[in-house]
Order: structure tokens, then C-alpha cells, then sequence
């Protein structure tokens, strides 16, 4: 233990990440010291520089990197993934349809968070609606973000966009937080069945949204680049256990009755390994990411993948990840 390096990191405590954070599983040669937060209190915690590794939203991490900011290298491991078709909320005596939004008020709390951005390429990509076609109101950002061409409009907040939507001044909401109208029936998702919706777009372009993913202080990979080797393969062998977790039908350690379906779903619909990590197998998502980042006018030059993560895959099937105790 004496010659362990310790290592700060701040991260949310997921069933992927759990078990580096109570240590039933240790990156090796490194001590973790492990802080969680809500995700927007750590972003701001990782920005200033609070935490020598620590969890990012790709919209920032891709931004600020596209504009040249060097202070922090990416390393492409996941912690959060959604399909945000379920994001998107209209009154519950709404009969508005993904194919009329052409011309319509939308409200979100942050123009260029993550889940907006995968929500306008799938509303450009599956319905040729274009963010201009659209007038965008905003709540006031969390996180520093680069100014939108796009949204026209500031407002109060999240709050105070739902209550816009439910008084008419909002056609449709964008949340990633189901508004608390949603529960007392005064609001319905945008698609009835949203699941069918999310695994439709799944199997049709073969895409797992990224949400959130790691950096590392450059400084600190440059000195010492081992780091990244052994983080990714302590953060693989996390989410291994968890998949095998996911799947214990003795004594299950989710409390959902049918969980094991929704694993084999998955499985069936975005491979075996559906919660990837790793440059390779995220080459698809990330550049269709970028492509929208550069289409929206929200980065001004367009950067391979490459340029932003570090180029860690998975280890070779069959071969036990050496992090793992």
C-alpha cells in the first residue's frame, strides 16, 4: 500500500462505479480517494481543478477542446448513457408529434448540455427538423458554456420553465429531470411509449448516447501516463462485475422484478458489451456527437476523437483485467 499512488477522484456513485469507490475492486498502483456530488456541482468541482481525475459532461469537455483548451486530457470511459427520447415533456392535453415541431417554443435549462444536443440530432436526423426551425428558451447555465446562436431567450430556470409549459407559453419542455407535473399527471412524455421509441433509434443507427465521461489534469498524465492505463482497466473490470451483478437471478441486488430481461434486451440490441469503454468502440457515437457539435455552429472546427481522448481500448476477450481483485 506504501508505494500506491493517491489519486482524487470526483464521480457519481453508479452500479459501474461502485466498486472502485468501496474498493472490492483497486486500480493498481493507485490509492483512490473518491468524492460524489449531483452531477452539475461536480462538473464545476472538476473544472476548478478540485479533483486530479473526475467525471465531465462531452458537450463541455467537447467544446472547450475543440476551442483549444489543453488543461485536461479526456479518457474514454463512460459513467453515464441515456437515451433521451424520454427527456422531451408536452402538456398531457397536448397532441403535438415529434413531426410538428417545425415552428414551435422549447424550453431547456442549458442549450448546450449533452442531453440537448443528442436530442437536436435526433430530431434533425429522424425528422429534417433543424434547431433554427425551433425557438429555444433557456435557463441560466451551471456551467460556463460558449454562447448559443440558437436560444433566443433567458429565463428563470428549470422551474420556471414548467411552469411556461403547463400556463401555454412553452409547446414542449426538454428536462432531464422528469418535472414534478409529470407525476401529478399534468404533463406526458413527448412519445407515449418512449422505450419503443429509444430501442427503435437504437436499432436503427446503432447508438448508445454518451452523456458523461472522465478527464485526468494533463499535468498530471504527462508525468505519469500509467495512470490512464490503470484507471481504464480498473474502471472496466468495475462495470464486468456489475454486468454480473445485473444478471445474479439467486438473489438479485436491484430491486426491479424484471431486470434480467432488460439486460438480454439490451444485449440483443446493442451487443454483448452494451455499455462500452474505450476509443474504438465509441468511434461511431463520439464523431456523430462532434458532427453535431459543428453542424449547430457550437464548435468552430471539427476534431476526430482522437483528438480529444486518449486512445485506451478494451482489453483482448478472455483476458482478465489486471485491476481486478
Amino acid at each position: 500500500m506504501g508505494s500506491e499512488t493517491r489519486l482524487t477522484v470526483g464521480c457519481g456513485l453508479y452500479d459501474r462505479t461502485l466498486p472502485l469507490a468501496n474498493g472490492t475492486i483497486r486500480a493498481k498502483g493507485l490509492a483512490l480517494e473518491w468524492s460524489s456530488a449531483p452531477p452539475q456541482e461536480l462538473f464545476n468541482e472538476v473544472l476548478k481543478e478540485k479533483y486530479a481525475v473526475g467525471e465531465m459532461s462531452l458537450a463541455y469537455l467537447s467544446i472547450v477542446r475543440a476551442a483549444g483548451d489543453r488543461r485536461f486530457v479526456g479518457l474514454p470511459i463512460f459513467p453515464s448513457r441515456m437515451f433521451r427520447h424520454s427527456a422531451l415533456y408536452v402538456r398531457s392535453d397536448s397532441l403535438l408529434t415529434a413531426e410538428a415541431l417545425r415552428g414551435k417554443k422549447i424550453g431547456v435549462n442549458s442549450y448546450t448540455m449533452t442531453a440537448a444536443v443528442w436530442v437536436r440530432w435526433l430530431l434533425r436526423t429522424e425528422y429534417g427538423i433543424s434547431p433554427e426551425d425551433m425557438t429555444w428558451y433557456i435557463g441560466p447555465s451551471v456551467v460556463p458554456t460558449h454562447s448559443s446562436p440558437r436560444a433566443s431567450i433567458v429565463v428563470g430556470g428549470r422551474a420556471e420553465l414548467e411552469r411556461m409549459l403547463l400556463r401555454g407559453d412553452l409547446d414542449i419542455l426538454l428536462s432531464v429531470i422528469a418535472p414534478k407535473d409529470y407525476a401529478a399527471g399534468k404533463l406526458r412524455r413527448l412519445w407515449i411509449d418512449a422505450r419503443a421509441a429509444e430501442r427503435a433509434s437504437a436499432e436503427k443507427h446503432g447508438i448508445f448516447p454518451i452523456m458523461h465521461t472522465l478527464i485526468m489534469r494533463r499535468p498530471l498524465y504527462e508525468e505519469n501516463p500509467w495512470i490512464a492505463d490503470s484507471l481504464f482497466a480498473a474502471f472496466s473490470a468495475a462495470k464486468e462485475l456489475c454486468y454480473e451483478q445485473l444478471l445474479d437471478t439467486d438473489a438479485p441486488r436491484v430491486t426491479l422484478p424484471w431486470l434480467s430481461g432488460d439486460v438480454e434486451e439490451a444485449r440483443r440490441v446493442l451487443g454483448m458489451d452494451y455499455w462500452p469503454y474505450g476509443l474504438d468502440a465509441n468511434r461511431k457515437v463520439l464523431t456523430t456527437f462532434l458532427d453535431e457539435l459543428y453542424a449547430e455552429g457550437l464548435i468552430g472546427n471539427l476534431p476526430a476523437p482522437d483528438d480529444i481522448f486518449l486512445p485506451l481500448n478494451a482489453e483482448p476477450a478472455g483476458r482478465a483485467p489486471e485491476a481486478k481483485t
